[in-house]
């Protein structure tokens, strides 16, 4: 987000300083009626010069609200969104799904995010499966080799 104070303002040839200096922010996905606190932002020290502030993760938004917490003069607040160009790697690890967690910890293992995707760290010997968690790798049972024409067959069978 980007923010301002006011710039200039005359009101009967006096000069007003006026901006804010501390803010909240809260989003508000498209399908959803929660509230989403981005945090506290540090804003402006002055009226004429813009400050950005960035969000820890990207958010995917429809609805944006600011708060002014703190301010000189009056709580004036200019302010703008930034927006992402091009594609973004989620965090899979922060990121929520609809039950509050990540897939991984859903199931109480760690979580490494990846360029692209994410990956859950089951203890050695085990795999990760999305719909029960860790769990042994399943076994393939080759069947044994066709031995009726070896020695020992021919052996066993009196031939």
């Amino acid at each position: 987000v980007v923010t301002g104070g006011r710039p200039t303002t005359w009101y009967g040839g006096w000069s007003v300083n006026q901006y804010t200096t501390e803010y909240s922010v809260m989003t508000q996905a498209e399908n959803s009626s929660e509230w989403i606190d981005q945090g506290v932002f540090v804003g402006n020290t002055e009226r004429y010069n813009l400050v950005t502030n960035l969000f820890m993760q990207p958010v995917f938004t429809k609805y944006v609200r600011f708060y002014p917490l703190k301010w000189s003069g009056n709580a004036v607040l200019r302010a703008g969104v930034l927006l992402q160009q091009g594609c973004v790697d989620l965090d899979e690890c922060v990121t929520m799904d609809e039950a509050g967690g990540n897939v991984c910890n859903a199931f109480g293992v760690n979580c490494t995010n990846t360029e692209g995707s994410f990956q859950c760290a089951c203890e050695p010997g085990f795999e990760f499966d999305r719909s029960v968690g860790c769990r042994l790798p399943p076994v393939v049972v080759e069947p044994p080799p066709d031995e009726s024409g070896s020695a020992a067959a021919r052996a066993l069978h009196g031939l």
